[in-house]
C-alpha cells in the first residue's frame, strides 16, 4: 500500500513540476512526517518520471520543515492573507 502512494505521489509531483516548471517540491503533513521513508522514493520516482518526459534537469523533494501542522499553517496563513488584502 504504501509503495503504491509513493508511485502515486511520485507521479503527481512529477507532473506538477512539468506544469509549473519547479525545481523543488515540499512535502508535508502525515507523508513529510515519514521523513526517507517517503521522501527519496518519491524523488526517485519523480525524476524517472521527468528523465523519461525528456526534461532531465535538477529536481529535489523534500519534507516540510513545519511537520505535522503545515497543512494548518497554510490554512490559517491563507485566511490572513484574504482577511488583510484589500479587495480590488
Amino acid at each position: 500500500m504504501v509503495c503504491e502512494a509513493v508511485e502515486a505521489i511520485g507521479t503527481a509531483v512529477a507532473m506538477a513540476a512539468t506544469l509549473l516548471d519547479l525545481d523543488l517540491v515540499v512535502v508535508g503533513g502525515l507523508w513529510g512526517e515519514l521523513g526517507d521513508l517517503v521522501i527519496r522514493p518519491v524523488q526517485a520516482r519523480a525524476v524517472e518520471i521527468l528523465r523519461r518526459s525528456g526534461l532531465d534537469r535538477a529536481f529535489a523533494v523534500r519534507s516540510s520543515a513545519l511537520g505535522d501542522d503545515s497543512d494548518v499553517l497554510g490554512a490559517a496563513g491563507t485566511v490572513i492573507n484574504r482577511w488583510f488584502t484589500p479587495p480590488i
